[in-house]
């Protein structure tokens, strides 16, 4: 369903950057390949019109550009234990083919996201959480609505991701 995210949240009350989508919509067209209209076509003299087929030039552009960024190694800490534990936690959430990933899409498109969230964990009467497993969720531009930016840092958001819901950065039951 076309546009379901800023439709949804326009049906909640909220304010919704219509530009911003379309630019990612049309960053996305290009990544993807997809023919542009008056984009892959150039007019040469009166009579005369080129048409420049697309090529996907633009994404291998944006794989060189997150391969040239490489995570030398994660800083855990200076406790071996909590270092450890960081780790498999990424591992579990497949951090590197991911983060990968996500350098990819917002060379493409301008953003990503990732959100935190415990699944299976019981949380306490004194709201404390028991158990749980820490996962996150890669979230891709067409499902990510900065909602509130302050000096060019996004303070509050909208997001989907598969499975998950609605999620949001600040307090809000949704």
């Amino acid at each position: 369903m076309e546009n379901f995210v800023e439709t949804y949240l326009k049906g909640k009350g909220y304010n919704v950057n219509s530009k911003a989508q379309a630019v990612i919509k049309e960053c996305d067209n290009w990544y993807a390949n997809r023919v542009i209209e008056d984009f892959h076509e150039a007019y040469h003299g009166a009579r005369y019109s080129v048409s420049a087929e697309p090529d996907g030039i633009c994404k291998r552009c944006c794989a060189d550009d997150a391969n040239l960024c490489e995570i030398a190694e994660v800083n855990g800490g200076n406790n071996k234990e909590q270092h450890e534990y960081l780790v498999d936690i990424l591992a579990q959430n497949r951090f590197l083919p991911m983060f990968r990933k996500q350098i990819e899409s917002v060379s493409a498109k301008g953003t990503a996201a990732c959100y935190v969230r415990l699944d299976n964990a019981d949380i306490m009467s004194d709201n404390t959480v028991r158990g749980g497993n820490i996962r996150l969720n890669y979230v891709s531009a067409e499902n990510f609505i900065p909602l509130t930016v302050e000096n060019d840092e996004v303070t509050g958001s909208r997001g989907c991701g598969n499975g998950t819901g609605w999620r949001k950065s600040e307090d809000d039951s949704c």
